[in-house]
């Protein structure tokens, strides 16, 4: 971001996302910030997976919403994801990633 006319007053270069990911990612005391109350699901990951970050992602919706509290996100990758009724908890589903669409079914 930048102070100048243009863009580039309120949007961060693709450099400036690269290096913002790379801190988050890799810095111990900034790792909290970017999987802090949220969690991934991929109908692909292992069924092992208990954590449901993005580098061990749940399998399922259910497994995730019971490791949510109330305001948490959960994130799902694109694809058909199998769900019985998710209630009880404040939770924001959300798309992981940019393309492709997600399906929640019964």
């Amino acid at each position: 971001m930048s102070y100048s006319k243009g863009a580039c007053i309120n949007e961060f270069t693709p450099e400036q996302i690269s290096k913002i990911f790379h801190v988050l990612h890799n810095a111990e005391n900034r790792k909290n910030l970017i999987t802090s109350g949220k969690f991934y699901v991929d109908p692909q990951a292992s069924n092992s997976n208990t954590k449901c970050t993005p580098e061990a992602p749940c399998r399922t919706v259910a497994k995730a919403v019971s490791a949510a509290q109330n305001g948490a996100f959960i994130y799902l990758k694109p694809g058909v994801h199998p769900a019985s009724e998710v209630s009880g908890k404040k939770l924001t589903l959300l798309r992981w990633g940019t393309v492709g669409v997600v399906e929640i079914r019964p």
